[in-house]
C-alpha cells in the first residue's frame, strides 16, 4: 500500500510538472530556445538594412517573408538597420522591433560600425529594443566590462 500510494503522488507531481510547463513558459521573461525534433536550430540573420524611418513597405514585406520562409528559431540583427534622424531613431526602432514582435520570433542585436553615427549611444539605443522589442527581444548587456553592448551568450 505503502508502495502504491508513493507511486500514486510520483504520478501527481508528474502530471502538475506537464501542464505547468506551458504556464511557466508564457509566465518567464523570456523564451525559451530549443532545438527542434530534428536537432536543428536556425538563425536568421539581418544586417546593414540602412532604411531610412519609416521602414519602406516593400522592406518590411521582404523581412516578414524572409522569416516565414527561414522559419527561424532566433533573427540576429547584425546592426546598421536604421539611417534614421537622431529625432526620428527610437521610432524606427520600434518599427524595426514590432516586425519581430508581430512575427513572435525572438531576436538580439549586435551594433554595427554606423549605429554610434544617430545621435544616441548604444546603450542608449539597447534600452529601445529592450523596450519595443518585449519578450521576443532576448538579448542581454551581461558582460558590461566587455567592449561593446549586448555581449551575452544566449543557451539553446
Amino acid at each position: 500500500m505503502k508502495f502504491l500510494k508513493r507511486m500514486v503522488c510520483l504520478l501527481l507531481v508528474l502530471l502538475i510538472a506537464a501542464v505547468m510547463e506551458p504556464v511557466c513558459f508564457a509566465l518567464s521573461e523570456k523564451p525559451v530556445l530549443h532545438f527542434d525534433a530534428d536537432g536543428d536550430f536556425v538563425i536568421l540573420h539581418l544586417t546593414d538594412w540602412h532604411c531610412d524611418y519609416p521602414l519602406p513597405e516593400v522592406h518590411k514585406q521582404l523581412v516578414l517573408e524572409s522569416v516565414a520562409e527561414a522559419k527561424p528559431d532566433l533573427v540576429v540583427l547584425g546592426g546598421d538597420l536604421s539611417e534614421a534622424a537622431t529625432e526620428d531613431q527610437p521610432a524606427a526602432i520600434r518599427e524595426i522591433c514590432e516586425l519581430f514582435v508581430q512575427a513572435e520570433i525572438p531576436f538580439v542585436i549586435t551594433f554595427g560600425n554606423h549605429d554610434y553615427m544617430h545621435g544616441y549611444s548604444i546603450d542608449e539605443m539597447f534600452a529601445f529594443y529592450k523596450e519595443y522589442g518585449g519578450e521576443f527581444f532576448i538579448g542581454t548587456d551581461e558582460e558590461p566590462e566587455l567592449f561593446g553592448c549586448g555581449t551575452c551568450s544566449i543557451p539553446v
